[in-house]
């Protein structure tokens, strides 16, 4: 579901550059949606501009060698990688951020030997460094992912029904409702860092206004 909402942006040359688990809510029927479009960026070509969150930025942006939809795979491959192993390839606690920039350039990743032989290809593929050469960034983009053998494998998965939401969740929050906001850790204010508030004009969102259920 994050790939698809990913691919949804790439369709339009928008890219979201800023993925990380704390962006992504789970709805009423168990479905991922993107949230946050603070970083996003109309980019047909390529943008030089630094963004994102450390632990989920690609070498590209760190670099400055211009980024466009290959950073966004990336980042979804790290959050993969932290959903299915319960660490980051790349970030150790502790880890200073220049010595995380710098492992991340470097590209080395630890295959856990419990993973499967398509998830370690997988990640291999698109934890690449180089983005000319990483799994999406070519002309067929999420397709090529899509049909990459960790999705074939998965007998039960199906593209047109993931789309329609009708494939089964593997968990559904028992929510009251699209506003109930019980599931939200309550948090101080005043404990918020790094908060950038922006206005953006009306017509800004006219450029959302056909995006589909996977973003809001």
């Amino acid at each position: 579901g994050i790939l698809e909402g990913l691919a949804y942006m790439h369709r339009r040359h928008l890219i979201h550059r800023d993925l990380k688990p704390q962006n992504v809510l789970i709805n009423q029927r168990g479905y991922p949606v993107l949230i946050d479009f603070g970083f996003a960026k109309y980019v047909p070509g390529k943008t030089y501009t630094f963004a994102g969150s450390p632990i989920f930025t690609a070498p590209e942006i760190i670099r400055f060698q211009g980024h466009d939809k290959g950073s966004d795979y990336w980042a979804w491959a790290v959050l993969c990688y932290r959903l299915v192993t319960g660490k980051y390839p790349f970030y150790e606690k502790g880890m200073e951020e220049l010595d995380l920039y710098k492992r991340i350039c470097k590209g080395t990743i630890e295959l856990d030997g419990q993973m499967s032989v398509d998830f370690r290809m997988l990640m291999v593929s698109i934890l690449y460094p180089n983005p000319a050469q990483r799994l999406g960034s070519g002309r067929n983009g999420w397709r090529d992912i899509f049909d990459s053998s960790w999705f074939a494998s998965n007998q039960s998965f199906d593209l047109r029904r993931l789309r329609r939401q009708d494939l089964p969740a593997p968990w559904v929050p028992d929510l009251k409702g699209p506003l109930d906001a019980s599931r939200f850790h309550p948090r101080d204010e005043s404990e918020t860092e790094d908060l950038i508030r922006q206005n953006f004009p009306a017509v800004s969102d006219k450029v959302f206004d056909s995006f589909g259920p996977w973003i809001q």
